[in-house]
């Protein structure tokens, strides 16, 4: 789950993900002393999971529609400039809070294995098995690859040929996983596993137009029965449960759903569910969500044995370590990126 990107705001995104943040809390707070929720089998779907694919079908959507905004404007993709402003915005509240571990376990009280700070370092753990505190660095890595590949397919072959790229991709998802899991030693955390949920929000990004301008689809939006679309979400979420279905089917359909949902979302110009995603709270946690998810981590920990660890505290410090990330850490970054960037563009003028 990486950080938004900020030139512009879209209307409902911060609310759908301060919604998917909660849904991650949950999942972590699942277990932990004091907490009412015990076991994960009381939550009857795996709402983590699902809170980190609905944020991997927003950054593949939000990714795409700037790099296509760039494109329309200036014929042609920066990827340095691309990359540089990624770098600053994800790279500092990142690597403070591997910093933080890092001072925690030389005061021994934590043990961080070489091998899991080094894929944690490079943005690999995806394919690995790290411990808790930065087991989560998963869903970072994914997103960093996705940076990585996506801008330069698109920039390389061309917006056509790069979203048949995407479809072919999202269309052998489903083969890769079901062969993976063959093997007996299945990691749904690899790029080829679960990267087709960001580029469901990519191939939503690059379709968009040609999907409204659609009668059928745009009657689809508009009807009162699209409350089924997010029912048979949840059922495919529970049915997860059947292995086999859901490596080969649920999936993507969850992806394409998860989609359609967020679409749905787009095109509301009024109603409570808009008021709702767009209202002040809601909005507020959704620009919270990169930092509340990095440093939310050794505080919800179900086998964590510190004060801070039980219900309601660890909450407590979870939402104030993440407040005080986004304050100390991500803004000034913004701030300098803007400054850096205003200050290369006056030497370009000059």
């Amino acid at each position: 789950m990486s950080a938004p990107p900020t030139p512009a705001r879209i209307h409902s995104l911060d609310g759908l993900r301060a919604l998917s943040i909660s849904l991650v809390f949950v999942y972590h707070l699942t277990g932990t002393r004091g907490f009412p929720i015990h076991s994960e089998e009381q939550l009857k779907i795996d709402v983590g999971n699902f809170g980190v694919t609905v944020f991997f079908v927003i950054s593949g959507f939000l990714i795409t529609t700037l790099l296509l905004g760039e494109l329309d404007k200036k014929g042609t993709i920066s990827l340095g400039r691309f990359y540089f402003r990624r770098t600053a915005r994800i790279f500092p509240a990142y690597y403070a809070y591997i910093l933080l571990c890092l001072g925690v376990a030389a005061l021994g009280r934590l043990t961080l294995p070489a091998r899991d700070l080094v894929m944690s370092l490079t943005y690999t753990s995806n394919f690995g098995h790290p411990v808790w505190v930065l087991k989560h660095g998963w869903s970072l890595a994914v997103e960093e690859q996705f940076y990585l590949l996506w801008p330069a397919t698109l920039w390389f072959l061309g917006r056509r040929r790069a979203f048949a790229a995407a479809l072919v991709f999202v269309l052998l998802a489903p083969l890769f996983r079901v062969l993976y899991w063959k093997t007996g030693d299945y990691n749904g955390a690899v790029f080829p596993a679960v990267g087709d949920s960001i580029a469901i929000g990519c191939l939503l990004a690059g379709w968009r137009g040609a999907l409204e301008s659609n009668p059928r689809y745009a009657a689809l939006l508009r009807t009162r029965w699209f409350f089924l679309v997010p029912i048979a979400l949840v059922l495919s979420l529970w049915l997860r449960r059947r292995i086999f279905w859901s490596l080969v089917a649920f999936q993507t359909l969850e992806n394409v759903l998860i989609a359609l949902i967020l679409h749905w979302c787009l095109t509301r110009t009024r109603g409570f569910v808009r008021s709702v995603l767009n209202s002040r709270p809601l909005v507020y946690v959704g620009t919270l969500s990169y930092s509340l998810y990095l440093f939310q981590q050794p505080f919800l920990w179900a086998e964590g044995k510190w004060a801070v660890n039980a219900f309601p505290l660890n909450l407590c410090a979870a939402v104030a370590a993440g407040v005080a990330a986004h304050y100390v850490i991500e803004r000034p970054a913004l701030r300098w990126r803007e400054r850096f960037e205003r200050r290369t563009l006056e030497r370009e003028k000059a």
